[in-house]
């Protein structure tokens, strides 16, 4: 899957159970919305919330942005999930603790045969991965291949750190971004976005301490995270996105670059220092980003006001 024009900087992750949050999700401006049916669902309401599905859906749709559903990964459960989940509006489904390739396989066959029976546009259906075990982190690079539809992976570090039995503080941070980085090169590898932080999502209180985590992530390559309340949807958005200064010197650099492809030459010099084809490229990349981030921006901003009734 072409990764290009999907941002993703923040994904908040709302109990698909509690009215209240869903009614004020297409207020948050966060650049995805995932509606939960695993962690924060009892075993006893896994039923009951599924059939919120459709109408949640209608819902939160109306901020503008996409919305995913993260499904139980246990045989009793995720393919029912599933099969509430394949309808009109939804993009996609987040996958917790896949394991192997056969897993995303088994998966991506479902949704197949759902999107042929319900007449929707087969292969556009996304999957993100969760990678939550030893054994899933081992097989990463094989699971990424499984199926086209694939659009992001991450790591659950709070339950990986449960099952492989390390604790997440300052003492293992870096023992911790072996883990990081290595999903980061297989992700980049296979053109699937890599999201995550360098810290926990869950303390949202220390709003200062989840900023650094995500401006850190975004350093070594992360392209956004999610997150589990509204207070932080603006720092992931701000985070992972290019600053004014990046943004200028890009477009300089490609000014500079063109002058000096005009002038029969494929190298100038910028500030000092010498710039080719791969600075140019890189430059070009990031405001393509920029124009797309942008555009999305006036989208969801448009889709806010029509909630709103201003428009």
């Amino acid at each position: 899957m072409n990764t290009n024009e999907t941002i993703l900087r923040s994904r908040l992750v709302i109990p698909i159970n509690v009215e209240k949050f869903i009614k004020k999700a297409a207020q948050r401006n966060a650049d995805a919305i995932i509606l939960d049916l695993e962690d924060s669902i009892p075993y006893s309401e896994k039923q009951t919330a599924r059939k919120l599905i459709k109408s949640s859906t209608r819902e939160v749709i109306k901020g503008g942005s996409p919305v995913y559903v993260r499904v139980n990964n246990e045989e009793e459960h995720i393919f029912e999930d599933i099969s509430h989940s394949v309808i009109d509006n939804v993009t996609g489904i987040v996958v917790p603790k896949v394991e192997s390739k056969d897993d995303i396989t088994k998966i991506d066959q479902w949704i197949t045969n759902l999107e042929n029976e319900r007449n929707l546009s087969e292969g556009k259906f996304r999957i993100s991965i969760l990678i939550e075990t030893a054994q899933g982190f081992l097989n990463m690079e094989s699971i990424v291949k499984a199926s086209r539809r694939i659009e992001s992976i991450s790591l659950g570090m709070e339950d990986l750190a449960y099952d492989m039995g390390f604790t997440i503080d300052e003492s293992t941070s870096q023992a911790l971004n072996y883990l990081r980085m290595k999903l980061i090169l297989v992700a980049k590898a296979n053109d699937i976005l890599p999201l995550g932080l360098l810290g926990s999502i869950a303390n949202y209180t220390d709003l200062k301490e989840f900023q650094s985590y995500s401006e850190k992530a975004y350093e070594i390559g992360y392209v956004g995270s999610s997150c589990i309340h509204p207070s932080q949807v603006e720092i992931l958005n701000k985070a992972f996105s290019n600053n004014p200064d990046k943004v200028l010197m890009s477009e300089q650099i490609v000014k500079t670059f063109e002058t000096a492809l005009k002038e029969g030459r494929a190298s100038a010099v910028y500030n000092g220092k010498m710039i080719d084809y791969p600075h140019y490229e890189n430059a070009k990349k990031i405001l393509e980003k920029e124009k797309t981030i942008h555009l999305f921006e006036q989208k969801k901003e448009v889709a806010r006001k029509a909630t709103k009734g201003d428009v």
